[in-house]
């Protein structure tokens, strides 16, 4: 796994170029697939919005929300609130692209099994014409969740 693939996710196996109308499509099979799974929905949503969490307390804490702000008009209070929102742009980045991860790309891995492209449903390593279990993670194929 690379530093990339880390911050967004890779939606294809490396070796496989498809062209553009191809992808397109293998991505809206896959919206239409999670569209239909409430679990994954629900699933991305709550990755997505876990970031408030830390947001609101340290809002709470500051007195930014229920209580008389202490400081925000100093430059250290102003500075305290720019970090405070540079940190959860950058958590929120980190939790759309797990949500993306666990929600998302199994989706798209099925709609290329549903094109008749042989991949992983785990990990999306591409298989081969007689493969049983994936090389990379040892799924059985068609894959295991």
């Amino acid at each position: 796994m690379n530093v990339l693939s880390s911050w967004w996710p890779q939606w294809f196996p490396p070796d496989l170029r498809l062209p553009l109308r191809e992808q397109l499509a293998v991505h809206w099979r896959a919206n239409v697939l999670m569209l239909r799974s409430p679990a994954a929905i629900l699933g991305f949503c709550g990755w997505s919005l876990l970031p408030l969490v830390p947001l609101l307390g340290a809002a709470w804490a500051a007195g930014w929300i229920g209580g008389e702000p202490r400081g925000l008009g100093s430059p250290w209070g102003l500075a305290t609130y720019g970090a405070a929102i540079v940190a959860y742009l950058l958590l929120q980045h980190l939790a759309f692209v797990k949500a993306i991860d666990r929600t998302y790309l199994p989706h798209v891995r099925r709609a290329l099994c549903d094109r008749g492209l042989r991949v992983c449903l785990r990990c999306g390593h591409r298989l081969g014409p007689a493969a049983v279990r994936c090389p990379e993670c040892g799924a059985a194929e068609p894959g295991e969740p």
